[in-house]
């Protein structure tokens, strides 16, 4: 999950170097790693108090798709 933000987050930094203004989406993608990255612990931490989850499903197609630009 940190690798997915860092990524994102570095990205950002290059294409505001080279003075690109269009980097909506890397903000975006580091927001929304984070927002997963404090899911997965708040799981963890109720899966360590033994706390009932709640599963909810997930769209793989679109997770994968908003790291289309780290994955290449």
């Amino acid at each position: 999950m940190l690798a997915v933000i860092i990524g994102g987050l570095g990205m950002l930094q290059r294409r505001l170097a080279r003075g690109d203004t269009d980097v909506g989406r890397f903000v975006d993608g580091a927001a929304e790693a984070a927002h997963r990255a404090a899911t997965l612990t708040q799981r963890l931490l109720a899966f360590s108090r033994r706390q009932p989850l709640s599963p909810q499903p997930l769209d793989a197609n679109r997770m994968v798709g908003g790291m289309s630009d780290l994955l290449s």
